[in-house]
């Protein structure tokens, strides 16, 4: 009787396992709490650094522009430009269920004063490492044209730091255009993440020292947030016998 009851609760056990991964719950998180506050998508510029080439970077800090996809239909000051990247990325044709990741925006100024162009007889020029510019000069009722190419790179780097040993580590970006005449004036950022997952299933080898009594075997068990399930097929080693079990937890205090 005792063992029949067991196999019925590890067939209830594989059920659960079952309807959890295909309705998994979602937990919120404190980013997702955070969210629920405000959370900015214009991103503070909190150094710049020019190197000797004459390439400016600037540095953003990541951790205040972060939250959920839970998240993202509660934060307050972004709402609006993340309704219209949301609708940016399903309003195309054929596209389904895309996850908004991330966004970035990074606002420069390109200054080029006082140039010597070269003159031909039917043009003016100019060219550098990044702008070719060509200035066809005016011929009859034709205006003067342009016809103009720009190259520049644009990169993003992201990075942890701990600003002294026991710091909380945090994450930054650095954004710099190979241009020494391009400087950066705004940047926006957002991170988006996913809820998190407070349910799993996992296979294991079980050992268990009981009344002096060793017994080995495997089992299963199923994690669905605080709650813990646990299936096992046990050997005993004295009477040589194997015997199903199941067990049941709940985690009061979960310290990771």
């Amino acid at each position: 009787m005792k063992n029949s009851i067991i196999l019925i609760l590890l067939a209830l056990l594989a059920c659960a396992a079952w309807w959890i991964f295909r309705n998994p719950p979602q937990a919120e998180s404190p980013i997702e709490r955070q969210a629920k506050e405000n959370v900015k998508v214009e991103a503070e510029i909190i150094s710049r650094k020019v190197d000797e080439k004459g390439l400016e970077a600037v540095i953003m800090e990541e951790t205040e522009h972060v939250l959920t996809q839970a998240g993202v239909n509660q934060a307050t000051d972004s709402a609006g430009i993340i309704d219209s990247i949301m609708r940016l990325l399903h309003d195309e044709r054929g596209v389904r269920n895309r996850v908004l990741q991330s966004y970035t925006q990074a606002r420069a100024e390109i200054k080029r004063l006082q140039l010597v162009m070269s003159e031909t007889d039917t043009s003016f020029n100019y060219k550098d490492k990044w702008l070719t510019v060509d200035v066809i000069k005016p011929l009859g009722d034709r205006p003067p044209l342009l016809n103009h190419t720009y190259n520049m790179e644009l990169n993003w780097m992201w990075y942890s730091e701990r600003k002294w040993l026991l710091a909380k580590r945090r994450t930054y970006g650095r954004f710099w255009p190979n241009d020494p005449n391009a400087t950066i004036m705004g940047l926006k950022h957002i991170r988006i993440e996913p809820p998190e997952r407070n349910t799993g299933i996992a296979v294991m080898a079980v050992g268990e020292y009981y009344r002096g009594d060793v017994l080995m075997g495997g089992g299963v068990s199923l994690d669905i947030g605080r709650l813990r399930l646990q299936g096992n097929y046990l050997h005993d080693f004295e009477s040589g016998n194997w015997y199903p079990a199941f067990r049941g937890g709940y985690k009061i205090v979960d310290i990771k």
